[in-house]
C-alpha cells in the first residue's frame, strides 16, 4: 500500500500505535503520518497526527482519504500522493480543516528502534506461528553499518486483526526499555511497510527447554542458569514489569547465557488482575493466581520456582503424569513437586520449596533475595555490565555488590562523577557501602533509600532490611569523597524529603477533598434518586387507593339501583295482592245486587198478577 518515496519520508512511521505518539510529538505543529490498524484485517488508511495543543497534550488526528480517482485528501483538496498533501500544508501554512486552525509545521523523524526494512536481511526460516514466522537474520547497524545476526519475528498483516497488531507492539514497546544481559534485547521494529518485522537479540541454542531435551548438563551448569534466570528476573521487576508467563520455553540460551524472552503476556505494575476467559498455563500458575485470577511479583517468583524443576528435569513439563485438571485441584490443595536431584545443595531444596512455593506470597523470597541466596551456595559472583551490556573489567568476587574487599575499603573509578571514591564496610550484613549509604544507613532517611553507585542503580536491603522495590523515596549519589560535604548533602536530602512529605500530604489531603466532594456528588445524586423513588411509590400508592374507592362507588351504585328494582317490584307485588280482594268485593255487591235487583222484580211481578187476579 505504500510506495517508496512515502516509506522514505522520515516523518513516516507506518503501524505506529497511538500509545507511542505521545511520547513522539512534543510542541504544537509536530505531526507525523502512520498508518491505521483496523478493527478486522482488510484495507488500511493513512493517518496524520498533530499535536493541537500542547499544554493540555491535545493530538488531532486527520484520516487521509482516497478518491475514486485514486488521490489524496484531508479536506477539499486532493494531491497524486501523500508526500505532495503534506508538501503542500507545509509550504502553505494552511489549517488542515475550517473549523479549527490546525497547522503542521515540523516533522517527527523515525528513533532509532524503528527499524528500515532495507537494513534487514533474513538468511533463514527458523519456525512459524499463528500469526507469522521467525527468521534468522543480519541488521546492519545505523552506527558504523556493522552487521549482527538477529531473530526476526515477521507478523502476516493480511490475517491479524487490530487488537492483535496492538499486542505485537505494546510487547515491542515494553522490551525497548530492557538491557540486561540475562533478558533477551529487542534491536527494534521495521513498520514502515509490510510484513511488520520485530528484530532481536539471537540466541544460538534457540529455546532452554529445547536445549536441556537435546543436551545433557552439568548438576553446576543447571545451577548457573538457574542464577542467571533469576539475576533476569529481579532486573524485569526492577523495571516493575510482570512477566506473568515464566517457563523454559519462554528462555533462550546462547553463548553460555539464558535470557529471558516472550513478553507477551507482561504487564508493568505490581499487580494484575487476569481476564478469566483467557487461556493460561496452569502448570505454572500459584495457587492465588489459579484461585483468584491475580498476577504480582511473588506470583513470578512462584513459576521460577517451576522453572528451577524444569532446568533440574532437563526440560521436561512439570507435574509428570498428571492432567491439567488434576494439577489445578492439587496445587490449591498444597501438592509440591519433589526436588530429589542427587547432590543438590540443600539451601537449594530450601529455597525452591519453602521460598518459591511457599503457600502464602507474603513468606516467598523478592527475586533480589533469591539471587542473593543463589549466588552464596553457587559461588558464581554477579558479574558488572555498562550501558550495551558487555561485561566491564570491573571484579564482583567480593559480594553482591561485585567490589574488591581490602581491609574493609576499596578505591573504584564512580562512572558519575569520574572520581574515584571510598567505600565503607557495613558490619551488620558484610557488604561495602558508600559513604553515602553508610552514612544514611545511621539517619532517618534509611527508610528507602535508592544508591546510585558506578553508573548502577544498586539497592542494598542491608540499609533497612526491606525489599529492593520498596525503595522509592530517597536517592543518594556516590559522588562525594568530603565528610563536611556529605554531611551537608544528607542535610539537604533530609530537607528535601521533608519537602516532599509536605507536597505528598498536600496532594493526599487535595484528592481526599476531591473524593469527598465527588463522595457528596454521589450523596446528592443518590438522595435526589431516592426522593424520585419515594415520590413514584406516593404517587403509585394514592392511584391504587383512587381506584379502589371508584370501584366501590360504582359497587354501591349497581347495588343501589339493584335494590331500588328489588323495591319496585315488591310495591307492584303488594299492590297487585291489595287489589285483587277490592275486585273480588266489587263483583260479589254487584252479584248480590243483581240478586236483589231480581227478587224485586220477581215481586212487582207476582204483586201485578195478584192484582190482575
Amino acid at each position: 500500500m505504500t510506495d517508496s518515496s512515502l516509506s522514505a519520508a522520515p516523518w513516516y512511521h507506518g503501524l505506529l500505535p497511538r500509545e507511542d505518539i505521545k511520547t513522539l510529538l512534543r510542541c504544537e505543529g509536530d505531526f507525523l503520518v502512520r498508518m491505521s490498524e483496523p478493527k478486522e484485517p482488510g484495507r488500511r488508511e493513512f493517518v496524520l497526527s498533530v499535536m493541537f495543543d500542547a499544554k493540555a497534550d491535545v493530538i488531532k488526528h486527520f484520516v487521509i482519504n482516497r478518491t475514486i480517482a485514486g488521490k489524496y485528501s484531508i479536506d477539499k483538496e486532493s494531491f497524486d500522493s501523500v508526500v505532495d498533501l503534506i508538501k503542500h500544508y507545509i509550504d502553505t501554512k494552511q489549517s488542515l480543516t475550517p473549523h479549527y486552525k490546525v497547522i503542521v509545521s515540523r516533522p517527527t523523524s523515525r528513533k532509532s528502534w524503528q527499524l528500515d526494512h532495507a537494513d534487514i536481511e533474513s538468511t533463514k526460516k527458523l519456525g512459524e506461528g499463528a500469526f507469522g514466522e521467525v527468521h534468522k537474520g543480519t541488521l546492519k547497524m545505523r552506527k558504523g553499518g556493522k552487521k549482527v545476526d538477529v531473530a526476526i519475528k515477521l507478523a502476516k498483516l493480511d490475517v491479524m486483526t487490530k487488537e492483535q497488531i496492538k499486542d505485537i507492539m505494546r510487547e515491542a514497546r515494553l522490551m525497548r526499555d530492557f538491557n540486561h544481559p540475562n533478558v533477551v534485547r529487542l534491536y527494534g521494529v521495521a513498520a514502515t511497510q509490510e510484513p511488520l518485522m520485530l528484530v532481536m537479540e539471537l540466541a544460538s541454542n534457540g529455546a532452554l527447554d529445547s536445549y536441556l531435551q537435546k543436551n545433557e548438563c552439568m548438576l553446576d551448569k543447571k545451577m548457573e542458569m538457574c542464577l542467571q534466570s533469576a539475576w533476569g528476573i529481579e532486573y524485569l521487576h526492577d523495571k516493575n514489569c510482570l512477566h506473568r508467563d515464566i517457563a523454559s520455553r519462554n528462555c533462550l540460551y546462547g553463548d553460555g547465557k539464558v535470557k529471558i524472552s516472550d513478553f507477551g503476556l507482561s504487564r508493568i505494575g505490581a499487580t494484575y488482575q487476569m481476564n478469566p476467559k483467557c487461556r493460561v498455563p496452569i502448570r505454572w500458575l500459584a495457587p492465588e493466581t489459579l484461585r483468584t485470577a491475580m498476577y504480582s511479583q511473588k506470583t513470578d517468583v512462584w513459576s521460577f520456582g517451576i522453572m528451577c524443576w524444569e532446568i533440574l528435569n532437563n526440560g521436561q513439563e512439570p507435574y509428570p503424569g498428571m492432567m491439567v485438571a488434576e494439577v489445578h485441584v492439587k496445587v490449591k490443595e498444597g501438592y509440591r513437586m519433589p526436588l530429589d536431584w542427587p547432590g543438590i545443595d540443600s539451601e537449594f531444596v530450601n529455597i525452591i520449596m519453602n521460598r518459591c512455593w511457599a503457600e502464602n506470597p507474603i513468606d516467598r523470597y523478592a527475586m533480589a533475595d533469591i539471587s542473593r541466596g543463589f549466588e552464596a551456595f553457587t559461588k558464581i559472583p554477579r558479574p558488572v555490565f555498562d550501558e550495551g551490556g558487555k561485561k566491564t573489567d570491573g571484579s564482583r568476587d567480593a559480594s553482591r555488590d561485585g567490589r574488591n574487599e581490602k581491609d574493609g575499603e576499596q578505591s573504584i573509578d564512580c562512572k558519575k562523577c569520574e572520581k574515584h571514591t571510598s567505600h565503607k564496610r557495613c558490619k551488620a550484613e558484610q557488604f561495602f557501602l558508600s559513604h553515602a549509604e553508610y552514612r544514611a544507613s545511621k539517619t532517618r532517611l534509611n527508610e528507602s533509600a535508592v544508591l546510585y553507585c558506578m553508573g548502577n542503580v544498586d539497592t542494598l536491603s542491608s540499609v533497612c532490611r526491606v525489599e529492593r522495590n520498596h525503595y522509592e523515596k530517597v536517592r543518594v549519589e556516590c559522588i562525594f569523597t568530603d565528610e563536611n560535604d556529605l554531611e551537608e548533602k544528607l542535610v539537604e536530602l533530609e530537607k528535601r524529603e521533608t519537602e516532599e512529605q509536605r507536597i505528598e500530604n498536600e496532594k493526599s489531603q487535595k484528592s481526599g477533598q476531591e473524593a469527598s466532594e465527588a463522595s457528596n456528588g454521589w450523596n446528592i445524586v443518590a438522595l435526589v434518586a431516592f426522593g424520585i423513588i419515594v415520590l413514584a411509590l406516593l404517587i403509585a400508592a394514592i392511584w391504587a387507593i383512587m381506584r379502589k374507592f371508584t370501584r366501590q362507588g360504582q359497587m354501591n351504585h349497581v347495588e343501589v339501583a339493584t335494590n331500588q328494582a328489588r323495591i319496585i317490584e315488591r310495591v307492584e307485588i303488594l299492590n297487585e295482592r291489595r287489589a285483587a280482594p277490592l275486585e273480588f268485593k266489587t263483583a260479589v255487591e254487584d252479584e248480590n245486587r243483581d240478586e236483589v235487583s231480581m227478587d224485586a222484580k220477581e215481586k212487582t211481578d207476582s204483586g201485578k198478577k195478584e192484582q190482575r187476579k
